[in-house]
């Protein structure tokens, strides 16, 4: 084994990686606690995904993250594909035409398109936007997201499309923009909305966010799986009820348990305490990315390993703030301990990429 070898083996975050893998660990015994009952092919899943998450893993840290962000462009068209198959041959599940059936599994391709998005962006900004960005850079940059961003939302899937923006945003305050051009996006993001309103959104999306302004509007309907979350939540007590023993999980009265509200699940099971140490080890994996992030000599690399990283900071915060009413039930999965191998794969390729920048962190680009 070269030194070299040697050298990029030693600065692997070790750290980063066994709390990926205990979170992974926690969102498996949760799944099996919701769904042990009906089947545990969940889990046998959840558990595929994950080692094939971990192999993903190994062999994205021997790429050169530079190699990476060359190849960008083709990794970014090759990822539009998939999104205009669903929209002319994929079938709806759950009311979406959002993965592409195998059988036994389903892909969710816009998990992964946002994370080619994110990378081509940081290509772009890194050659070709100078000190300050502006209105041409604004347009180009807008491109590159608009293209898989509009394919989601036609599918329709807002929830994920929302997710391919925290890196967009990152990016262009990281290089700096100027105050007339925010000024710009405001408004369009406004205009944009109003679009979306009227002609977009479906009637359950907007009864959603009709639901999370008047939260007791329609219990029994939209706002239901608020309302059982909160239940969940609220009746959990210090060390809550037990693993296996939530009685709102157990008698299948939390919707979409080992999905979205799998944070609700272990917050009745084993409550405030299980929650205060979930919550601590996001914050460690959330700061010891920023860390990483302000590591690296190369301006790709920071700009690369900060929109990554928004990208899993603003999952973990909008589906917390989901499951107690302070953000509308959008269908955002908690990374890493949410059912779906699809969301796993796509959270290990993003942590995998962080950890990449940091084996090289002295290059210079």
């Amino acid at each position: 084994m070269g030194q070299h070898t040697k050298e990029l083996i030693k600065n692997i975050d070790y750290f980063t990686l066994s709390i990926a893998i205990v979170l992974s660990l926690i969102g498996m015994a949760m799944i099996y606690s919701c769904t042990y009952q009906t089947s545990r092919i969940f889990l046998i899943k959840q558990m595929l995904w994950f080692l094939g998450g971990l192999v993903i893993f190994l062999v994205l840290i021997m790429i050169n993250y530079k190699k990476i962000i060359e190849w960008s462009f083709p990794v970014y068209v090759f990822s539009i594909i998939p999104l205009m198959y669903l929209l002319i041959k994929g079938k709806k599940i759950a009311g979406a035409k959002s993965w592409i059936d195998f059988g036994q599994f389903q892909v969710q391709p816009a998990e992964f398109a946002k994370i080619a998005a994110v990378i081509l962006l940081t290509k772009y900004f890194v050659d070709k936007v100078g000190e300050k960005i502006g209105l041409k850079e604004l347009f180009y940059a807008g491109i590159i997201i608009g293209v898989p961003v509009s394919f989601v939302v036609l599918q329709p899937d807002f929830g994920t499309a929302l997710t391919f923006f925290p890196g967009f945003i990152s990016l262009f305050f990281l290089k700096g923009i100027k105050a007339k051009l925010v000024f710009l996006l405001i408004i369009i993001i406004l205009l944009s909305g109003v679009f979306m309103w009227e002609f977009v959104l479906k009637d359950y999306q907007k009864a959603r966010i009709k639901t999370f302004i008047y939260p007791q509007s329609n219990p029994k309907a939209e706002g239901y799986h608020l309302l059982q979350s909160k239940i969940a939540i609220g009746s959990s007590g210090f060390f809550g009820k037990g693993y296996l023993k939530g009685t709102q999980t157990q008698s299948k009265f939390l919707p979409a348990q080992h999905t979205d509200f799998i944070l609700s699940v272990l917050a009745e099971e084993f409550g405030f305490f299980g929650i205060l140490i979930i919550f601590s080890l996001y914050l460690w994996f959330i700061l010891r990315f920023l860390k990483i992030s302000l590591e690296p000599k190369a301006k790709a690399g920071i700009l690369l390993s900060f929109s990554l990283s928004s990208i899993i900071i603003f999952q973990f915060f909008i589906n917390c703030s989901m499951l107690i009413g302070l953000f509308p039930i959008v269908g955002i999965p908690l990374p890493l301990l949410s059912y779906g191998g699809s969301s796993l794969l796509s959270t290990f390729i993003i942590i995998a990429l962080i950890i990449n920048i940091r084996m090289r962190k002295y290059q210079i680009f």
